[in-house]
């Protein structure tokens, strides 16, 4: 078991590392570079959604599909976030997974132009989510 200013300090990077992903996405959406770009749009929402975890006390899951189906159970089903985030997450999991190993799938510009805004709420939902249900976890 983790302690309380180790796991403090890891929902903290976590955190940091969505945001940054997300503005890698940005920059690769600048450049055309769309695959990419919903690459680091799906590592913004795995960082993210690890943070989330870690708030509710589960830790040690590092693996996409152990983030994705402990997410699942314990803020979707749980309903700890709105319902309309239902299959977000693992939709997210299955373009990742398609940019990069379907070489024949390219993502549009519109394609990545719609997710962009869709993965920053993701992200400020459950940083929402983390600072209140955190009494230690400040920004």
């Amino acid at each position: 078991m983790m302690e309380e200013k180790d796991r403090h300090a890891l929902i903290l990077a976590k955190i940091d590392d969505a945001e940054e992903m997300l503005k890698v996405a940005e920059m690769n959406y600048q450049y055309e570079f769309y695959n990419s770009a919903v690459n680091r749009l799906y590592y913004a929402c795995f960082h993210i959604a690890s943070a989330a975890l870690l708030s509710i006390g589960i830790e040690g899951i590092h693996r996409h599909e152990g983030v994705r189906s402990m997410f699942s159970l314990h803020f979707i089903k749980e309903g700890r976030i709105g319902s309309e985030w239902k299959s977000f997450y693992a939709t997210m999991v299955s373009y990742r997974s398609t940019a990069d190993y379907d070489n024949l799938k390219r993502y549009s510009r519109e394609q990545v132009e719609e997710l962009i805004p869709l993965v920053s709420r993701f992200i400020a939902e459950l940083k929402n989510f983390i600072l209140s249900a955190s009494t230690s976890v400040r920004l």
